[in-house]
Protein backbone atom coordinates (compact mmCIF):
# COMPACT_ATOMS: atom_id res chain seq x y z
CA UNK A 1 0.00 0.00 0.00
CA UNK A 2 1.29 3.41 -0.86
CA UNK A 3 0.42 6.77 1.01
CA UNK A 4 -1.54 9.84 -0.67
CA UNK A 5 -2.09 12.87 1.00
CA UNK A 6 -5.51 14.61 -0.20
CA UNK A 7 -5.35 18.45 -0.38
CA UNK A 8 -7.55 19.41 3.18
CA UNK A 9 -7.65 16.34 4.60
CA UNK A 10 -5.88 15.59 7.83
CA UNK A 11 -4.37 12.34 7.70
CA UNK A 12 -3.12 10.67 4.08
CA UNK A 13 -5.51 8.05 2.28
CA UNK A 14 -3.95 4.53 1.89
CA UNK A 15 -4.24 3.75 -1.79
CA UNK A 16 -3.62 0.22 -2.61
CA UNK A 17 -0.34 -1.10 -4.36
CA UNK A 18 -1.07 -0.72 -8.24
CA UNK A 19 2.46 0.85 -8.63
CA UNK A 20 2.24 3.06 -11.84
CA UNK A 21 -0.98 2.30 -12.81
CA UNK A 22 -2.34 2.48 -9.40
CA UNK A 23 -0.87 6.34 -9.82
CA UNK A 24 -1.49 6.89 -13.47
CA UNK A 25 -5.16 6.38 -11.95
CA UNK A 26 -5.15 8.59 -9.05
CA UNK A 27 -3.23 11.49 -11.21
CA UNK A 28 -6.22 11.24 -13.81
CA UNK A 29 -9.50 10.34 -11.93
CA UNK A 30 -8.47 11.28 -8.24
CA UNK A 31 -11.97 10.03 -7.28
CA UNK A 32 -11.28 6.74 -8.33
CA UNK A 33 -11.58 4.20 -5.57
CA UNK A 34 -8.25 2.75 -6.04
CA UNK A 35 -9.19 -0.66 -3.98
CA UNK A 36 -12.01 -1.34 -6.47
CA UNK A 37 -9.18 -0.72 -8.94
CA UNK A 38 -7.03 -2.88 -7.51
CA UNK A 39 -9.57 -5.46 -6.37
CA UNK A 40 -10.60 -5.24 -10.67
CA UNK A 41 -7.01 -6.35 -11.40
CA UNK A 42 -6.69 -9.08 -8.58
CA UNK A 43 -10.20 -10.50 -9.95
CA UNK A 44 -8.74 -10.36 -13.48
CA UNK A 45 -5.39 -11.85 -12.52
CA UNK A 46 -7.04 -14.90 -10.39
CA UNK A 47 -9.55 -15.52 -13.26
CA UNK A 48 -6.77 -15.54 -15.99
CA UNK A 49 -4.75 -18.09 -13.62
CA UNK A 50 -7.98 -20.28 -13.11
CA UNK A 51 -8.66 -20.23 -17.08
CA UNK A 52 -4.90 -21.05 -17.66
CA UNK A 53 -4.91 -24.23 -14.73
CA UNK A 54 -8.37 -25.60 -16.61
CA UNK A 55 -7.11 -25.38 -19.88
CA UNK A 56 -4.12 -26.88 -19.03
CA UNK A 57 -6.05 -30.33 -17.88
CA UNK A 58 -8.94 -30.08 -20.45
CA UNK A 59 -7.31 -29.48 -22.81
CA UNK A 60 -5.82 -32.90 -23.27
CA UNK A 61 -9.56 -33.97 -24.14
CA UNK A 62 -9.37 -31.20 -26.08
CA UNK A 63 -12.18 -29.12 -24.12
CA UNK A 64 -12.36 -26.01 -22.91
CA UNK A 65 -13.91 -25.29 -18.94
CA UNK A 66 -17.19 -23.96 -21.11
CA UNK A 67 -17.65 -27.05 -23.25
CA UNK A 68 -16.99 -28.85 -20.10
CA UNK A 69 -19.22 -27.12 -17.97
CA UNK A 70 -21.78 -28.27 -20.40
CA UNK A 71 -20.98 -31.85 -20.92
CA UNK A 72 -20.85 -32.10 -17.15
CA UNK A 73 -24.58 -30.16 -16.47
CA UNK A 74 -26.03 -32.74 -19.23
CA UNK A 75 -24.10 -35.96 -17.16
CA UNK A 76 -26.07 -34.81 -14.01
CA UNK A 77 -29.50 -34.11 -15.72
CA UNK A 78 -32.72 -36.12 -15.63
CA UNK A 79 -32.31 -38.24 -18.87
CA UNK A 80 -29.07 -36.46 -19.61
CA UNK A 81 -30.74 -33.75 -21.50
CA UNK A 82 -31.65 -30.35 -20.88
CA UNK A 83 -33.38 -26.94 -23.16
CA UNK A 84 -30.91 -24.52 -24.17
CA UNK A 85 -32.04 -22.40 -22.05
CA UNK A 86 -31.46 -24.19 -19.45
CA UNK A 87 -27.82 -24.93 -19.97
CA UNK A 88 -27.29 -21.31 -20.15
CA UNK A 89 -29.04 -20.74 -16.31
CA UNK A 90 -26.85 -23.27 -15.25
CA UNK A 91 -23.38 -22.13 -17.20
CA UNK A 92 -23.80 -18.73 -16.70
CA UNK A 93 -23.49 -18.12 -20.22
CA UNK A 94 -25.64 -16.62 -22.64
CA UNK A 95 -28.50 -18.49 -24.87
CA UNK A 96 -26.12 -17.11 -28.03
CA UNK A 97 -23.11 -18.89 -27.01
CA UNK A 98 -24.74 -22.09 -25.15
CA UNK A 99 -25.71 -22.34 -28.91
CA UNK A 100 -22.23 -21.83 -30.34
CA UNK A 101 -21.22 -24.00 -27.84
CA UNK A 102 -23.69 -26.66 -28.49
CA UNK A 103 -23.04 -26.61 -32.43
CA UNK A 104 -19.20 -27.06 -31.40
CA UNK A 105 -20.26 -30.07 -29.17
CA UNK A 106 -22.67 -31.65 -31.72
CA UNK A 107 -19.86 -31.14 -34.40
CA UNK A 108 -17.59 -33.29 -32.07
CA UNK A 109 -20.35 -36.17 -31.79
CA UNK A 110 -20.52 -35.68 -28.00
CA UNK A 111 -24.14 -34.10 -28.09
CA UNK A 112 -27.15 -34.55 -30.07
CA UNK A 113 -30.35 -31.76 -30.25
CA UNK A 114 -33.66 -33.94 -29.62
CA UNK A 115 -37.11 -33.20 -29.65
CA UNK A 116 -38.72 -32.39 -26.84
CA UNK A 117 -40.59 -35.04 -25.31
CA UNK A 118 -44.18 -32.84 -24.46
CA UNK A 119 -43.56 -29.61 -26.62
CA UNK A 120 -42.97 -30.33 -30.30
CA UNK A 121 -41.74 -26.55 -30.59
CA UNK A 122 -38.95 -27.17 -28.31
CA UNK A 123 -35.31 -28.80 -28.71
CA UNK A 124 -33.02 -29.79 -26.27
CA UNK A 125 -29.70 -31.07 -25.82
CA UNK A 126 -28.86 -34.58 -24.56
CA UNK A 127 -25.66 -36.06 -24.25
CA UNK A 128 -24.60 -38.65 -26.56
CA UNK A 129 -22.44 -42.37 -25.96
CA UNK A 130 -19.18 -40.59 -26.81
CA UNK A 131 -20.01 -37.63 -24.82
CA UNK A 132 -20.99 -39.33 -21.46
CA UNK A 133 -17.66 -41.39 -21.67
CA UNK A 134 -15.54 -38.51 -22.15
CA UNK A 135 -17.20 -36.64 -19.55
CA UNK A 136 -16.99 -39.64 -17.45
CA UNK A 137 -13.01 -39.39 -18.05
CA UNK A 138 -12.76 -35.91 -17.34
CA UNK A 139 -14.47 -36.11 -14.45
CA UNK A 140 -11.75 -37.83 -11.84
CA UNK A 141 -9.19 -35.12 -13.42
CA UNK A 142 -11.32 -32.25 -13.32
CA UNK A 143 -12.04 -33.36 -9.34
CA UNK A 144 -8.18 -34.06 -8.59
CA UNK A 145 -6.85 -30.74 -10.09
CA UNK A 146 -9.48 -28.95 -7.79
CA UNK A 147 -9.13 -30.47 -4.74
CA UNK A 148 -5.36 -29.34 -5.47
CA UNK A 149 -6.05 -25.97 -6.55
CA UNK A 150 -8.34 -25.14 -3.37
CA UNK A 151 -5.86 -27.43 -0.94
CA UNK A 152 -4.13 -24.28 -0.05
CA UNK A 153 -7.09 -22.98 1.98
CA UNK A 154 -8.16 -24.27 5.55
CA UNK A 155 -12.45 -24.31 5.72
CA UNK A 156 -12.36 -21.05 7.59
CA UNK A 157 -10.55 -19.16 4.49
CA UNK A 158 -12.85 -21.08 2.08
CA UNK A 159 -15.85 -20.16 3.92
CA UNK A 160 -15.04 -16.65 4.04
CA UNK A 161 -13.96 -16.69 -0.13
CA UNK A 162 -17.48 -18.04 -0.57
CA UNK A 163 -19.21 -15.70 1.70
CA UNK A 164 -17.14 -12.53 0.01
CA UNK A 165 -17.46 -13.94 -3.58
CA UNK A 166 -21.23 -13.84 -3.02
CA UNK A 167 -21.13 -10.32 -1.31
CA UNK A 168 -19.70 -9.53 -5.02
CA UNK A 169 -21.59 -11.19 -7.21
CA UNK A 170 -24.66 -9.52 -5.52
CA UNK A 171 -23.07 -6.95 -5.88
CA UNK A 172 -22.74 -7.04 -9.06
CA UNK A 173 -26.19 -7.93 -9.91
CA UNK A 174 -27.56 -5.03 -7.91
CA UNK A 175 -25.70 -2.47 -10.20
CA UNK A 176 -25.61 -4.13 -13.63
CA UNK A 177 -28.56 -1.53 -14.37
CA UNK A 178 -27.09 1.27 -12.57
CA UNK A 179 -23.85 1.16 -14.12
CA UNK A 180 -22.19 4.17 -16.94
CA UNK A 181 -21.65 3.35 -20.54
CA UNK A 182 -19.61 6.03 -22.88
CA UNK A 183 -22.07 7.35 -25.57
CA UNK A 184 -21.20 7.00 -28.86
CA UNK A 185 -18.53 9.13 -29.95
CA UNK A 186 -18.25 10.85 -26.58
CA UNK A 187 -15.26 11.58 -24.93
CA UNK A 188 -13.71 10.41 -21.57
CA UNK A 189 -16.30 11.22 -19.00
CA UNK A 190 -19.26 11.38 -21.54
CA UNK A 191 -21.98 8.46 -20.35
CA UNK A 192 -25.42 7.57 -19.84
CA UNK A 193 -26.74 5.17 -17.78
CA UNK A 194 -27.38 1.98 -18.83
Amino acid sequence: MMKVSSAGDEGSATVPALGPIGQHYHELFPEADLRGIEMNFTMSRAMAAWDLAADASLGAFELSRSRYTVLRSLRFAPDARLPMTEISRQTNVTVTNVTRLVDSLERAGLVARVAHPTDRRSVQVQLTGAGEELVLRVMPVAIANSNALWAAFDDAELAQLKSLLAKFAASASIHRGRLLRPRKGAGAGDSDKV
